[in-house]
């Protein structure tokens, strides 16, 4: 359970951070 909570924190840094640098790019 833990592993999974982990990855799915993970995963949505990763995505909360390629969310950031599209805006910035689009910018």
């Amino acid at each position: 359970m833990m592993e999974e909570k982990r990855t799915i924190s993970y995963m949505c840094a990763m995505n909360s951070t390629a969310a950031l640098n599209y805006v910035s790019n689009a910018t």
